[in-house]
């Protein structure tokens, strides 16, 4: 396998792996809620994901956890949590981290603070001055009715969501990636992310 194909094959993985490295802390368990998808790759099991969500107050937190590992050439295994916390519809705080083999890739976090957000990736600090209500990992949660953009935890920007059918929306990622995320009666049935070594599917169990 090339060097580049690899790196590609990294990004993809870094795209969808979610599964928590033992430095990162989860969620309370007040009130959680949680759902469980089967991945799928070339109609092969390759992982799972788990979205948990809990309540207290009006402050809400929600996290994606799972595991993924893809064989081609090489084995890869991506491990990362999201944690999110929203106080009423604005969030006040965010965190990602990912890991690639054991080696850290990403350590991104995001706070609100007097009215801007302080964002801190890796030794480097930005700001964002729009207030998030709608954030990546909000989409796991609740369908999206009427949103036309999400703030990225990963890439710290916000990235276009467009409606696609009844109850699906797609997002382009700003790595050439793309999620496509379908709802019935509100919840999350199912993902479909398109990466550099192919399609992956999540799909709700029963």
């Amino acid at each position: 396998m090339c060097t580049r194909h690899v790196s590609r094959v990294v990004a993809g993985l870094l795209l969808i792996g979610f599964a928590a490295p033992a430095n990162c802390q989860l969620i309370s368990t007040n009130s959680m809620q949680q759902q469980n998808y089967t991945a799928t790759r070339d109609g092969k099991t390759v992982g799972w994901l788990r979205i948990i969500s809990s309540q207290n107050g009006d402050e809400k937190s929600l996290s994606i956890e799972s595991q993924l590992t893809i064989w081609m050439l090489l084995s890869f295994e991506a491990k990362a949590l999201t944690v999110n916390k929203f106080k009423g519809s604005t969030l006040i705080k965010a965190a990602v981290c990912r890991t690639l083999n054991g080696k850290q890739k990403l350590n991104n976090e995001v706070q609100l603070i007097e009215g801007k957000y302080k964002i801190i990736r890796g030794d480097a600090e930005l700001s964002v001055t729009s207030t998030i209500h709608h954030t990546v990992a909000s989409l796991y949660f609740a369908e999206p009715v009427g949103v036309s953009e999400v703030f990225s935890e990963v890439y710290l920007c916000f990235v276009p969501l467009k409606k696609v059918a009844n109850a699906a929306y797609a997002s382009q990622l700003p790595d050439g990636g793309s999620m496509t995320y379908y709802y019935r009666l509100g919840k999350l049935s199912s993902i479909t992310a398109s990466t550099s070594y192919g399609i992956v599917f999540f799909q709700l169990n029963p």
